[in-house]
C-alpha cells in the first residue's frame, strides 16, 4: 500500500509484512496529499503547497507537472477509466485533468461548496471516470 506523508514530504510504501520504504519528494515542503494508481502503473499524488501534480514510479523516480492555475491548492486525486488523472483544485474551485499526453485542462466544479472538497465521479460519467466518490473534509 502506498501513502503520502504531508509533514515528512515523502511518499511511502508498506508491504503486507510491515516493511516500509520511503521516497523523498524532490520539491521541498511540497505538501503531498492524496494518492492513486494510474493506468500507467505509477502512483499519482498532489502537492497542495507546491501547486503540482506528481507521479512516482514503483522504483522511486519522480515526474512533476506544475499546474496552470496559480494557487490552485490541488487536494483530491483519482484515476479515470479513460486513463487520465482527475484532481480537485481547492484554491480555484475547479476540477483538473492531466492526460498521459501531458495536457492540463480545468473544468468547473460540479459541487461548489469549498468547505467540503467533494468530487463525485459517478456524477461525471460523461467524462469517462470511474464510479466512486472521494471526499475530504477540511
Amino acid at each position: 500500500m502506498w501513502f503520502t506523508e504531508i509533514t515528512g514530504n515523502k511518499i511511502g510504501r508498506i508491504t503486507r509484512t510491515g516493511n516500509i520504504v520511503e521516497f523523498d519528494i524532490p520539491t521541498a515542503a511540497s505538501g503531498p496529499v492524496g494518492i492513486c494508481k494510474g493506468t500507467d502503473d505509477c502512483l499519482w499524488f498532489v502537492e497542495i503547497i507546491a501547486n503540482k501534480i506528481e507521479k512516482i514510479t514503483t522504483t522511486g523516480e519522480f515526474i512533476e507537472y506544475p499546474l496552470l492555475t496559480e494557487n490552485a491548492k490541488p487536494h483530491a486525486i483519482a484515476s479515470g477509466n479513460d486513463g487520465d488523472i482527475w484532481f480537485t483544485e481547492w484554491g480555484s474551485n475547479k476540477i483538473g485533468r492531466i492526460s498521459y499526453v501531458e495536457i492540463l485542462e480545468n473544468i468547473k466544479y460540479l459541487h461548489q461548496d469549498q468547505n467540503h472538497m467533494v468530487l463525485y465521479l459517478d456524477q461525471m460519467e460523461e467524462y469517462g471516470l470511474l464510479r466512486r466518490q472521494i471526499k475530504s473534509d477540511s
